[in-house]
């Protein structure tokens, strides 16, 4: 499949049902998008409505607002919506705390500690509209392929090689990435890492199609539910986003309520429930109580101890739970805290913070093996008016983009920047799903892209665009040079 003729004759195979097919694929998805975009419309202006009665009336009416358009501008029926899903969980960071002190009766802000959170949310929510125009124009208005396309190319999959090719991805993400065999690779290995999740979309898109890849499907979210428990970290959450979006993606018909969604969004809302109650325990039992981001028992031991906190583990536990994960989930109180301090105390930047950013991604540590190493603690007890553990712990807290943005350029200039991270976002997504002679495969590597890089709020600008241009880049160059055999390698042929 790799020569001139081959792509000639795998994109003649296209030809004559897009003239058959565009225009009724085109209609329908015009039409299933204003049917969806009017419902959402009508349920979030109703919602603002009665916002409008909460202790922060204007700031849950103008977030509830939001949502709409963040549908309108990004919702493309029949592809993963991931650049939606991105926009939405951004915004879901920047509207919970506000959600959350309605609940408690409170108007934002009201706290001492944060008085600044009613601006940080007001500036949060233009933020995120202002992501998804970026996005919009980065991603341009062109469908990128029908899904008559995507079945054709789902029914030359093997199911086994898929799976063959999922596992021996995870193995590399698992085993290759913990070794550095010279200075600076790192960031490329993990671009290839990526290979791990390209797999598991193709095996969970295909299986939303075809029925024999349904059990391979299975495995692999048991799979990456199991190993994200095992894990320091919660990483389980990518599989339930990614689960989530082939759902959603995979028909022309549009279904956002079906009964799997449905379904999946309460798993994996009891999972992160579930793991908020537990990770305390579970990570002193990790670590032997060295308080270090390190795992110093066994796998077996680790799967123990998750048994016996199961079986212990009572309802209230994990309705106290439910509160803190909702905490954590919002990403603005350090937002909050810079502008209190920013300019009052602290001068704007005038770029410097972007500028950091644009320097350290030109100069590659493979290149430049003695450049710093990254802390986002030290801008974040710089800038916010308080002491966050850092390096010497472990561990690592950002103040985002957002925030960052607001340090170098201000409350009404640092939209540009952010305006800028949605067209980067947007044109990635297109960029990686037009590679190469299979769009499939180039979708894969797109959706993962997003998915992985760009959903959190809390991201600084330093690993946002580093690792963006990585992926890009490293990607572009396996998909263009090797795609046609890796496709090869995925087909039963």
């Amino acid at each position: 499949m790799g020569d001139p003729r081959s792509r000639q004759a795998l994109a003649g195979q296209f030809q004559a049902p897009r003239r058959a097919d565009t225009a009724d694929a085109t209609k329908h998805a015009v039409a299933a998008k204003a049917s969806w975009s009017r419902r959402i419309t009508v349920f979030c202006v109703a919602s603002a409505a009665i916002g409008l009665l909460s202790p922060n009336p204007y700031l849950t009416a103008g977030g509830l607002l939001v949502l709409p358009m963040l549908f309108v501008l990004l919702w493309k029926v029949g592809e993963p919506p991931v650049l939606l899903f991105a926009a939405v969980f951004q915004w879901l960071q920047v509207f919970v705390p506000v959600l959350r002190a309605n609940s408690r009766g409170e108007a934002v802000g009201s706290d001492a500690s944060l008085p600044e959170l009613g601006t940080a949310a007001w500036l949060g929510l233009i933020a995120i509209v202002v992501l998804a125009l970026g996005m919009r124009l980065g991603r341009g208005r062109r469908s990128i392929v029908s899904q008559n396309q995507l079945k054709a190319w789902v029914a030359q999959l093997s199911p086994s090689r898929l799976l063959v090719a999922y596992f021996t991805a995870l193995a590399f993400s698992l085993f290759a990435l913990g070794r550095e065999p010279f200075p600076g690779l790192r960031q490329g290995l993990l671009a290839l890492s990526v290979l791990r999740w390209m797999a598991a979309f193709l095996v969970l898109w295909s299986a939303m199609n075809e029925r024999r890849f349904r059990r391979g499907a299975v495995l692999v979210v048991a799979i990456e539910v199991v190993l994200g428990f095992g894990g320091f970290f919660s990483s389980f959450k990518t599989i339930i986003f990614l689960t989530t979006l082939v759902l959603l993606g995979s028909e022309q018909r549009v279904r956002l309520l079906r009964p799997g969604v449905i379904g999946l969004l309460g798993g994996g809302l009891f999972l992160m429930t579930y793991w908020q109650a537990i990770k305390v325990d579970y990570r002193s039992f990790l670590n032997a109580g060295t308080d270090a981001q390190v795992i110093l028992v066994s796998p077996q031991q680790r799967l123990s101890f998750l048994f016996d906190r199961s079986v212990s583990l009572t309802l209230d536990e994990m309705y106290a739970a439910l509160d803190p994960g909702l905490a954590r989930l919002g990403y603005i109180d350090f937002f909050a805290m810079t502008i209190e301090q920013v300019p009052r105390h602290i001068p704007y930047q005038r770029g410097q913070l972007w500028g950091e950013a644009l320097t350290h991604l030109v100069t590659p540590r493979i290149f430049f093996p003695s450049k710093e190493v990254i802390n986002d603690s030290d801008r974040t007890n710089t800038y916010s008016g308080i002491r966050v553990a850092g390096g010497e712990a472990g561990t690592s807290v950002s103040l985002g983009y957002v925030a960052e943005s607001y340090i170098d350029f201000g409350p009404v200039l640092m939209f540009l920047p952010i305006c800028l991270v949605g067209v980067l976002w947007g044109w990635s997504y297109r960029w990686l799903a037009t590679r190469g002679s299979n769009q499939l495969l180039g979708l894969s590597a797109a959706t993962m892209v997003i998915l992985i890089g760009a959903i959190l709020f809390e991201s600084s600008n330093i690993k946002l665009l580093g690792g963006a241009v990585t992926n890009i880049l490293v990607l572009t160059a396996l998909l263009d040079l090797w795609g046609d055999r890796l496709w090869g390698l995925l087909t039963a042929r």
